[in-house]
């Protein structure tokens, strides 16, 4: 069956539904403390998946998220100080602690952090930042987010990439972490916290071989290509997600309803 095409930038608005539908209530975050909500599952292409994702795995009231992995939250930044951050870590130890996650920083008045390792000592080697120095808004929820593999690492406040990141050595402690945010110094609220493998969120941090070996292009994802063979009459090519051609038609009279094709290839 043929889906729906979609167009992947790396500044985009948020694929969440508004969150104040769903059940979820938000979480206060103290200074020095960080959370690892559970994630809701409600991202697009999570909704359409037949089956429990194997990338989240559950510990009781804990949980983690295996490699590589798409996560999003929306925060509120109530003061112009407010700094939020994401992280991704094993041991879930702080600042100054032995702490081994990866941070993302997003402020309201500053710009000059972008991602941090073993929780603020550090720095990855090789960090790319975009241009443009996007704040968060004060007195509104702004969205971040997070693209994490065992080599890269991507994120975006309120939809703009910010910086890419690659990662070495013990920069990505482990295949499976926990992922959500942390606070330094700033009270702040979240909400909406939710993780996936959607490869058009993973492609930042992930070949697209890598992609295909993951089993994450979905091949009702088509793209049509025609051509015209003769006066009336064309060729169409369907090809997937992976850049895999599924199937291809000649001779199709101009004018045939694409209900057609979905028949064919459902």
């Amino acid at each position: 069956m043929l889906g729906r095409i979609w167009n992947w930038t790396s500044n985009r608005s948020s694929e969440l539904p508004d969150p104040t539908d769903d059940a979820q209530s938000e979480i206060e975050l103290q200074p020095h403390r960080m959370v690892f909500p559970a994630p809701r599952l409600r991202m697009p292409y999570e909704l359409g998946l037949s089956c429990s994702p194997s990338y989240v795995l559950s510990e009781g009231d804990q949980w983690r998220a295996r490699l590589p992995i798409y996560f999003r939250a929306e925060v509120f930044a109530p003061r112009r100080d407010t700094e939020c951050i994401l992280i991704a870590t094993l041991n879930r130890q702080n600042f100054g602690r032995g702490g081994d996650g990866l941070t993302a920083y997003s402020s309201v008045s500053r710009t000059d952090f972008t991602f941090r390792t073993r929780v603020f000592e550090g720095f990855p080697r090789r960090i790319h930042r975009k241009p443009g120095r996007e704040k968060l808004r004060e007195q509104q929820w702004n969205e971040l987010s997070m693209a994490i593999s065992e080599s890269q690492a991507a994120y975006w406040i309120n939809g703009k990439l910010i910086a890419t990141c690659t990662l070495q050595g013990n920069d990505v402690p482990s295949s499976e972490l926990y992922v959500g945010l942390i606070s330094y110094e700033t009270t702040y609220r979240i909400r909406g916290f939710d993780v996936s493998r959607d490869p058009r969120f993973l492609q930042e941090v992930c070949t697209k071989d890598e992609l295909r070996s993951l089993g994450v292009f979905r091949e009702k994802i088509l793209t049509l290509s025609a051509s015209w063979e003769a006066e009336g009459f064309l060729s169409i090519s369907c090809t997937s997600l992976a850049g895999e051609r599924v199937a291809s038609f000649q001779g199709v009279k101009s004018g045939t309803c694409l209900k057609y094709f979905r028949s064919l290839l459902a």
